[in-house]
């Protein structure tokens, strides 16, 4: 920590790919102004008719950022959509209506796309009304229990019910081994080598249930959660006494409600049939620009969770080391944010199954240790940098009011403030955003420290005395920014 409290970041970024400062963020980008419904493969058929090359990869690079700028969208509509079941299970339509049609007009989403998150909102709703009707029918946890695995509980449960999930806390390592091996589906006990299996684990989420209409709901853990009752009762996940054990009942909420989502596009946004791994590419170099921008676009969906993981992070003042660590923690070694695990076995599996032309297989190791590991690592290292940096430029631009003469109260902390500046922009533009936002800054620091020259022939003021004017020169903002005042944000 350092001396005023804040976190320190114990990882040095990679400078490798340096920010430009002159880049234009996304919002200022005339492609995204168009409001209307991108079709990826009626563009894509479009800009294969168009005869001269050097107009065509044009068309083709302005073709590859909308696309990567729609799916960010839809992987945000759905991150949304996710967060406001887990917050309010009873989400009207309205709400829902609003959220679609938000994100429809900012990212172009077409109305295919509409329709699987359509698809998937149905098959919540299917499921919240099935577990809140096996709540109502069987209040009691021992009789719930018994109703959805077929047998009577040795030990002591408690259920906690979610969103579309029915958690169920056991005592008994007998009780938690038969939800975990499934084995109940068939009517069976678990086997020794079950329970043996299971007690190395601490809880779990299974896709099967006798109930057809449970399936994907059923979430177990080892050993009876602490309660903060007086009666040691379970009702809800605030009864749960420690926040490490509400976090893997948050997760696992989470992560059967994302499942949902995910059965009705399996490929993350990045549907195949843009991409021709099937046919021998013209080179090599072709064969990676094509692997490496698709595996780019399969990355968008964890870099979107990545960054509401990261300030739900750095929000409550969690070390940025620690921070992440915890993100890059592998699943092998029981990390829950390991967003990229599945998509690197399905693609392997693709390629190796034979789906792919060899020359994609033989490149495929390479290109996703790159995109998946280096760019992902120095994306959430640049990504904790940059909120560092605006946390900072928040805490001293406040201290510069306050030198000022200020009284303001403040309602957020820095790094609540900060959470609010960077939740509206992707991850990757942080350090764009963090970029500007100092330069900003220093420009009244320098306001300020000339301040004490004030009446000097050399300085003049506007009448309001807020906008310092240097004469005979530009001041640092209009150099930076030109008339076009390109770094607004």
């Amino acid at each position: 920590m350092s001396a005023d409290g804040s976190p320190q970041l114990d990882v040095e970024v990679d400078e490798q790919y340096p920010i430009d400062e002159n880049e234009e963020l996304p919002a200022d980008q005339g492609f995204q102004k168009n409001t209307a419904p991108f079709y990826p493969k009626t563009e894509l058929d479009r800009i294969k008719s168009i005869p001269d090359a050097a107009l065509k990869r044009e068309e083709l690079e302005r073709f590859k950022e909308t696309l990567a700028y729609q799916q960010e969208g839809a992987a945000g509509l759905q991150l949304a959509l996710e967060h406001e079941i887990r917050q309010r299970p009873n989400i009207s339509e309205d709400v829902i209506k609003k959220m679609i049609a938000d994100f429809t007009s900012e990212h172009r989403l077409n109305d295919q796309q509409i329709t699987l998150v359509e698809y998937a909102l149905a098959e919540y709703r299917k499921k919240h009304t099935a577990v809140a009707s096996a709540i109502e029918q069987y209040p009691e946890p021992s009789d719930l229990f018994t109703y959805v695995f077929g047998k009577e509980p040795l030990g002591r449960v408690e259920v906690i019910p979610g969103p579309m999930t029915l958690f169920f806390s056991c005592e008994d390592l007998r009780d938690y081994a038969l939800i975990y091996s499934q084995s109940f589906v068939n009517g069976m006990l678990p086997r020794e080598e079950e329970i043996a299996e299971a007690d190395s684990s601490g809880g779990v989420s299974i896709p099967l249930a006798r109930q057809y209409e449970l399936r994907g709901t059923l979430i177990a853990s080892k050993g009876l959660f602490s309660s903060n009752r007086k009666d040691g009762k379970l009702r809800n996940i605030e009864d749960i006494k420690y926040s490490s054990a509400k976090s893997i009942l948050i997760h696992e909420e989470q992560h059967a409600i994302h499942k949902i989502f995910r059965q009705y596009n399996k490929e993350g946004y990045a549907p195949l049939e843009y991409y021709d791994f099937h046919t021998p590419p013209e080179n090599e170099m072709v064969a990676r620009e094509n692997l490496t921008h698709y595996l780019r676009t399969r990355r968008i969906i964890a870099e979107v969770r990545a960054k509401d993981e990261l300030l739900a992070f750095l929000k409550t003042g969690n070390p940025y080391s620690d921070t992440l660590a915890t993100l890059l923690k592998p699943q092998s070694e029981g990390g829950l944010y390991d967003y990229l695990r599945s998509t690197q076995l399905e693609l392997e599996s693709k390629a190796e199954g034979g789906q792919w032309d060899f020359e994609y297989q033989k490149i495929l190791p390479e290109i996703e240790s790159k995109v998946f590991s280096e760019e992902y690592i120095r994306l959430l290292k640049k990504g904790i940098e940059a909120f560092k940096t605006v946390s900072e430029e928040i805490r001293s631009s406040r201290e510069i009011a306050a030198q000022k003469g200020s009284k303001e109260k403040y309602k957020l902390s820095p790094a609540e403030e900060t959470v609010a500046y960077l939740e509206h922009h992707a991850l990757r533009y942080w350090p764009r955003v963090a970029m500007r936002m100092k330069h900003r800054q220093m420009d009244k620091e320098y306001e300020y420290s000339m301040s004490d020259v004030r009446g000097s022939s050399q300085v003049q003021y506007d009448d309001d005395e807020t906008l310092l004017r240097l004469p005979k020169q530009e001041t640092s903002a209009h150099r930076r920014t030109g008339k076009n005042d390109r770094f607004r944000i």
